[in-house]
């Protein structure tokens, strides 16, 4: 019933746009970050001689229904998801990472197991996938393989902006709603202060803000931050330059016209995805102008049919708790191939994990 080929030539993989395409409007669990604008500006800018595309297409009838978005790392000798695998210093932190599968024509179920097989024959002994939320079709495909490891790294906040401000407020802890009237009721009050709107004129000089603000709050802090590196503002004026279909947005808040906070957005569909932000804490702590310009973006935008994503937060203490509950869990998802070396892969990643937790323990009591 189903038919598999891989992609290994960078032409192949220009050519699947228009399927990638079609999947992705038809899978509820298609984002931004697997967008095809997205994974090709990732190749385009992070690319190097040691990686070798290995995307898999599976067919059903002649018709594309699933996209495994994949690559090898030759030096790491992993099996990577397109849009991950980047150096730290420079990585642009691709959330929902995830296959493209359509379930219209057969059981979910079907489809998975025969995803997992393809991922068995990959030549690869261990294959890593990070940022994929529960719901993904990887964290679900990994329950049926037998050498898997999967850990929690972080927590999603999403929010529906379907609702008036004071309908909304009520999903915020008991602290936040009290804080959100104090800072707003502030800002109102203060004639010093001036919010300029969501909106996506002119990106270089906004971009050049953000990275002014985002840099020197990385430095306070003794960190360079990922601003330093030419691939990262690279890889989003290249977002920028080649697809405005996705659009890039900004936010501001002024203190007497001089810019104390900025959001970055990415909007895609009908969810604006808070990416990056920059602010000035010193001398303007009693306004909270990071925290509150997520208000005032909120209460901006409530009312619309658009989500509000925060993007990924710790799984403790997130600052993202604060505006409602967690919507999902991100993963990082270790499988490995029921061969020899797979096998091995597997019992020294176990190995390697049992002693983490056995030095966090003794740190604990001692």
């Amino acid at each position: 019933m189903f038919t598999a080929k891989t992609i290994a030539e960078r032409d192949q993989f220009l050519d699947l746009k228009h399927d990638w395409d079609i999947l992705s409007a038809a899978d509820d669990n298609a984002s931004l970050c697997n967008a095809f604008e997205w994974v090709e500006s990732w190749i385009h800018s992070y690319w190097t001689p040691e990686f070798r595309l290995h995307i898999t297409v599976i067919e059903s009838n002649s018709k594309v229904v699933a996209i495994l978005p994949l690559y090898l790392d030759m030096e790491k000798r992993k099996c990577l998801l397109l849009g991950s695998g980047e150096p730290e210093c420079c990585e642009v932190a691709s959330e929902y990472l995830d296959f493209l599968v359509s379930t219209a024509s057969f059981a979910r179920e079907e489809i998975y197991t025969y995803i997992a097989n393809c991922l068995s024959s990959i030549p690869c002994s261990s294959m890593e996938f990070v940022n994929c939320l529960n719901s993904s079709h990887v964290f679900k495909i990994a329950e049926e393989m037998s050498l898997s490891i999967v850990a929690a790294t972080g927590k999603q906040y999403r929010l529906g902006l379907n609702k008036d401000y004071s309908q909304l407020q009520q999903g915020f802890s008991k602290n936040q709603k009290k804080k959100s009237r104090e800072i707003l009721n502030r800002f109102h009050k203060t004639n010093e202060l001036m919010f300029k709107t969501v909106t996506n004129d002119d990106y270089s000089e906004n971009w050049m803000v953000l990275r002014n603000l985002h840099t020197k709050d990385w430095q306070s802090r003794g960190k360079s931050g990922a601003f330093v590196s030419n691939v990262f503002n690279d890889f989003h004026a290249y977002m920028n330059r080649q697809y405005p279909n996705i659009q890039q947005l900004f936010s501001y808040l002024l203190h007497d016209n001089e810019v104390i906070a900025i959001n970055h957005y990415y909007r895609y569909k009908k969810v604006l995805y808070f990416y990056q932000a920059g602010s000035v804490k010193h001398n303007y702590k009693r306004f909270s102008p990071g925290y509150l310009l997520h208000n005032l973006c909120l209460s901006e935008l409530s009312g619309s049919d658009l989500e509000y994503d925060f993007m990924k937060g710790s799984l403790k203490n997130s600052y993202k708790a604060k505006f409602g509950n967690a919507t999902g869990i991100f993963y990082t998802i270790k499988l490995f191939n029921s061969d020899l070396p797979g096998k091995l892969a597997f019992a020294q990643c176990k190995i390697h994990a049992m002693l983490s937790l056995l030095k966090k323990k003794l740190k604990q009591l001692f």
